[in-house]
């Protein structure tokens, strides 16, 4: 616990995963927003409003690997710049979207995400020391002199 304790003294550390836990959060209820709007507002059925949602979850896993190298290459914050600027575009368009239009900007909106994993990782690296970053391997059965 010694560890976390540590890590967690950092300063900005915990607001740092306060907003990181908050931003997941936000991702993950997506794909329920928009389940509720395909079935509540459109009036389509709940598998049409899970052909939305994995448009949009397949997005990240194909875009992933896009935006990392984009990241390298560009640099943090104009991807961030880019996938915030997408993403209100997004959820400004998906009340005048018709159906088959939603499902090919969800997977556009799925493929530039937010890279709230990157990002976070960037940052821990950036507040923490190279020995804070190392996985502590001593566990609660080995005896400690």
């Amino acid at each position: 616990m010694t560890g976390y304790r540590e890590l967690l003294a950092v300063p900005g550390m915990a607001a740092l995963l306060g907003v990181s836990f908050v931003a997941r959060t936000a991702i993950t209820s997506v794909v329920t927003a928009l389940t509720m709007y395909v079935v509540l507002d459109l009036g389509l059925s709940y598998a049409a409003a899970g052909a939305v949602a994995a448009a949009l979850t397949a997005g990240p896993a194909l875009g992933g690997p896009l935006l990392g190298r984009t990241i390298d290459r560009r640099g943090l914050r104009t991807v961030l710049l880019t996938t915030v600027a997408v993403q209100a575009v997004f959820w400004l368009s998906v009340p005048i979207l018709p159906y088959g239009a939603l499902v090919g900007a969800a997977c556009a909106a799925g493929l530039l995400m937010v890279p709230v994993q990157p990002v976070t990782r960037q940052a821990i690296a950036a507040m923490t020391t190279a020995e804070q970053r190392r996985a502590n391997c001593r566990t609660w059965w080995v005896r400690r002199p």
